[in-house]
């Protein structure tokens, strides 16, 4: 912008010299040796600024603001953490397909629950308790929704959900490994998804007592 004005400058310098040169019945040598060194230098001035301010950035030159990976996507990544009651006996959570994803009050009512169990153990005693084996998985146990394993990174895009791309949906119990990502479609709206996964599962004792997941969702 600043070269913009000072070529802008210089053109009105080299206009007022024509004017002067044109206008003046008599002009000495000096005075016209003159004006034909500023009309030269202004010309000079205005072609390199003009240059200058079309041309590309050079290497190493500082950048503009750049724009973070999920904002060029347009599916911000949403963290939550999720309450785990302890009236039940299964530590579980819900989620609720929302824009944007949010917990649910029930984690039995939800579109899909987030549950630890232990192996050999029913829900007539305490799982995940202590130093049991923790087993976490998704379950749609309304049949409100389902899951799938992501067929690449769906937070770079909604393609790793595509069942065209190999992303098989199911309306059953899913384990869950920590890290990995998943996809969950509600049963009547096949365009509303939502993509999610747990960074670590927690390991606090003797119960865990809350699950941290990211999640980002698209419509169409």
């Amino acid at each position: 912008m600043a070269d913009l004005l000072i070529a802008a400058l210089a053109l009105l310098a080299l206009a007022v010299v024509l004017v002067v040169l044109f206008r003046a019945e008599t002009l000495g040598r000096a005075y016209f040796a003159a004006g034909l060194v500023i009309m030269t230098l202004a010309a000079a001035a205005t072609g390199v600024l003009l240059y200058r301010s079309h041309r590309p950035d050079e290497p190493g030159a500082t950048p503009g603001p750049a724009r973070s990976a999920e904002a060029a996507l347009g599916a911000a990544v949403l963290r939550l953490d999720l309450p785990l009651p302890r009236g039940d006996k299964y530590p579980q959570a819900a989620i609720l397909l929302l824009d944007p994803p949010r917990p649910g009050p029930d984690a039995w009512t939800g579109d899909m629950s987030l549950i630890c169990s232990t192996p050999g153990k029913d829900d007539t005693v305490q799982n995940c308790t202590g130093d049991d084996v923790r087993v976490w998985s998704a379950d749609p146990l309304e049949k409100r929704s389902v899951v799938a394993r992501a067929v690449g990174d769906p937070f770079a895009g909604p393609e790793a959900c595509a069942e065209a791309n190999g992303a098989t949906y199911q309306s059953q119990y899913m384990e869950l490994e920590a890290g990995r990502a998943y996809c969950m479609r509600r049963t009547a709206d096949r365009k509303h998804v939502t993509a999610f996964r747990i960074p670590v599962f927690p390991s606090e004792k003797p119960l865990p007592t809350r699950l941290t997941i990211e999640t980002a969702g698209w419509a169409g």
